[in-house]
């Protein structure tokens, strides 16, 4: 008993010790006795020269890091704030002009359509007089090849021509048989404004033209188009310089307010075909 006592207390000494032991081979070495201590050596730099001043490696990474982190997370959030600009427009849209949007799904601006002056066709009478004059004043009906007949000049080319055009060719050629001509020209009546509606119509066949008309109205004048008609499928034919244009015309989408621009105003000779 008397022995486990003794090394008990070994035991304890031998702990308390070796924290002590542990600090003193930590600390400085004593100084002797004799040993004097030099001074740092000065470097001597040429002059006009100075010590480069640098700025410490460890805080420039960090500022490398940080700038780093924040492209990385402005990279992020870019794609969201593209969705957001594009989003915010969006309802802009919506919220400001909802009313209006409507509308203009519904309603096309046509530009009105220009003035022209009439061209002269075949069969179309002009009336042609000449003041103080009844033998040079008569009506005469374009033929087929477009020339008329009249006295003192023989044939004329009416067909093509304006009335303007016409009155001022006959003018001069009147000009050397009377002094001072004092010339009218007019329509008396146009004939030569005919387009063709065949096809799945009510009333197939030619269409005398009075006014400017366009395919729904050409159309409205046959009749309308019979059930069995394809609306889908109707074509235009037209004759211009010696080549033939085709243009498409959807019924259905024209009657609901869309693609209005196929609905183009029809000129002499025009042919409407409907399947």
């Amino acid at each position: 008993m008397a022995f486990r006592k003794i090394v008990l207390c070994m035991l304890i000494m031998m702990a308390l010790t070796i924290p002590y032991a542990s600090a003193a081979e930590n600390e400085d070495p004593p100084l002797q006795e004799g040993v004097e201590l030099s001074a740092p050596e000065e470097v001597s730099l040429p002059a006009g020269e100075e010590v480069p001043m640098t700025s410490p490696q460890p805080a420039a990474d960090s500022q490398v890091t940080e700038k780093t982190a924040q492209e990385s997370a402005s990279a992020l959030d870019s794609p969201r704030r593209e969705s957001t600009s594009w989003w915010d427009k969006l309802l802009g849209v919506f919220e400001s002009g909802s009313e209006s949007v409507g509308i203009m799904a519904h309603t096309v601006d046509v530009p009105p359509g220009e003035t022209k002056e009439y061209i002269i066709g075949s069969g179309d009478a002009i009336g042609i007089s000449v003041w103080r004059d009844d033998a040079m004043t008569r009506t005469v009906v374009v033929l087929p090849d477009g020339t008329i007949s009249f006295p003192l000049i023989g044939d004329v080319v009416a067909g093509g021509k304006t009335v303007a055009q016409l009155k001022e060719y006959l003018k001069s050629k009147l000009s050397r048989y009377i002094a001072d001509t004092d010339l009218t020209v007019e329509v008396k009546q146009s004939n030569s404004m005919i387009v063709y509606v065949i096809g799945r119509v009510n009333v197939p066949g030619r269409q005398v033209l009075f006014a400017n008309t366009n395919v729904l109205q050409a159309l409205a004048m046959a009749g309308g188009l019979n059930p069995f008609a394809k609306k889908d499928r109707v074509r235009v034919f037209r004759q211009d310089e010696g080549k033939t244009k085709m243009f498409t015309f959807d019924y259905s989408e024209v009657v609901e307010g869309r693609h209005l621009e196929a609905n183009i105003e029809l000129r002499r000779g025009d042919v409407i075909i409907v399947p």
